[in-house]
């Protein structure tokens, strides 16, 4: 743990009022995400916690990478390599997520934990920031690759996106460049000093409250169809979202009143476990193929959108699965398959079909 450093240019206030809207966000978040009543809601709530491990002391108000880089100087002294997510919203407040910590040569930063955060403090901006305990400022192949698909993915719902590589001992920080290979152009002298710097701390997506068992466990498109009947979930005139865990355990019951990347990786990337989801309504959909590729950007897996038909007493008896008919691609994937005879045995369970 660090030394706590004693503030005394005044900021106190400042920095209650920053962690105030902080501790805010994560309640109102926490507060829209219900227990599953039989209709609609979750199996489980999310736990936040605040990453104490670090200290960071910076501007308030975040407007350039520059702020980040001063922001995030604790990480320079740091022998493993660190990754975090500075949410920054329209206001410029700052949100410091804690996403991963990794070796002395790399570390993960999974997209699906930042959207989290996104959720949770509804950024325009997201600066990804890590170290390199190497010492040097030059962006991996990994670097330029991960920062090209978080600037797709989070684009696609309208938040913009920056990487920075920190250096160790040395100040200088680089914003990388997908778009040019790198050169010194790229890297920067952080600034040294910031009279107006307040103590900030980090969060961390790291646990569950449980609620409840899961709704059930999906192996193919009849089981959907199934849950769906099951618990007489209505879509209508809205589209249902089930939320699944890599076990393709159903994690809850959502409604909305389309279908929107952005809300539906809200619903998956903010349940604990959530991973892969699972759509239904009572409406043919023609862009359910680009809905599945954003989303797999964003680490999150759509196995199916089954379309019921809202006349008939039974919706097991008449349901159209798109995964089923090979609207969307990847059928070895769906569902966790992976052999031909895991295929075909799924094929065979999935004859009463609209």
């Amino acid at each position: 743990m660090e030394k706590e450093r004693k503030y005394t240019n005044g900021f106190e206030e400042v920095a209650k009022e920053l962690e105030a809207k902080q501790d805010q966000a994560i309640y109102r978040s926490h507060n829209k995400l219900k227990q599953f009543d039989g209709k609609e809601g979750s199996t489980a709530l999310p736990i936040w916690s605040k990453y104490e491990h670090i200290k960071f002391d910076g501007s308030a108000k975040i407007h350039s990478a520059e702020d980040v880089a001063f922001l995030m100087k604790s990480l320079e002294n740091k022998n493993i390599e660190h990754a975090f997510a500075i949410h920054v919203n329209k206001d410029k407040d700052p949100f410091i997520q804690f996403v991963g910590m990794g070796g002395k040569g790399s570390v993960l930063f999974d997209t699906d934990i930042i959207m989290a955060g996104a959720e949770i403090f509804k950024p325009e901006k997201i600066y990804m920031v890590h170290n390199h305990p190497t010492g040097s400022l030059k962006p991996s192949e990994a670097d330029l690759q991960l920062t090209k698909a978080a600037k797709h993915a989070f684009g696609n719902i309208g938040i913009d996106v920056e990487h920075i590589i920190l250096n160790t001992y040395k100040n200088y920080f680089t914003v990388i460049d997908i778009d040019n290979r790198y050169n010194p152009s790229h890297s920067h002298l952080r600034p040294l000093e910031n009279n107006n710097a307040v103590p900030m701390k980090a969060f961390l997506f790291d646990g569950a409250q449980v609620l409840m068992e899961p709704l059930g466990k999906i192996k193919n498109s009849r089981n959907a169809a199934e849950i769906i009947q099951q618990y007489r979930f209505s879509a209508l005139p809205k589209i249902g979202v089930l939320p699944t865990n890599l076990q393709l355990e159903v994690l809850g019951n959502f409604l909305l009143d389309d279908v929107n990347v952005k809300d539906i990786a809200e619903i998956v990337s903010r349940l604990p476990s959530g991973k892969n989801v699972i759509l239904y309504g009572n409406q043919a959909n023609e862009n359910i193929s680009s809905i599945q590729e954003e989303l797999k950007s964003l680490r999150i897996e759509l196995l199916d959108y089954i379309q019921i038909d809202s006349n008939s007493p039974s919706i097991v008896e008449a349901y159209k699965s798109y995964a089923d008919e090979g609207i969307l691609r990847e059928l070895q994937e769906k569902y966790g398959t992976s052999t031909l005879s895991e295929t075909n045995e799924l094929n065979e369970s999935k004859t009463l079909k609209r």
